[in-house]
C-alpha cells in the first residue's frame, strides 16, 4: 500500500521526491481483495532548510467507502527561489 503514495509523491515532486524524501505511514484499516484504493495529501508545512524548502505533506489511502486505510506523513525537498515582482 505504501506503494501508491511513493508513487503519488514520486508523481506531483518528482526528483523532489525521490533525492530528498522520506514518508512514515501507519496501517490502520485493513484493505480487502476488490476494494478501491485513492492516495490523497495536502501540504501541511513548508520548512526551509538552508537553500532549500521542504514540504511536508499529510498522506493517506482511502477505499472505494471513503474510509482511511492507510495514514501519515511524507515530504520532498525543492530549492528556493526568489519571488519575481
Amino acid at each position: 500500500m505504501v506503494a501508491y503514495l511513493n508513487q503519488m509523491m514520486t508523481d506531483n515532486f518528482s526528483e523532489g521526491y525521490l533525492t530528498g524524501g522520506e514518508i512514515s505511514v501507519s496501517f490502520i484499516r485493513p484493505v480487502r481483495p476488490g476494494d478501491l484504493i485513492f492516495g490523497k495529501g495536502i501540504v501541511q508545512e513548508i520548512r526551509v532548510e538552508g537553500a532549500r524548502h521542504r514540504l511536508v505533506c499529510g498522506v493517506w489511502l482511502e477505499n472505494q467507502d471513503g474510509e482511511k486505510t492507510t495514514v501519515g506523513t511524507a515530504s520532498a525537498v525543492g530549492q528556493v527561489r526568489e519571488r519575481e515582482e
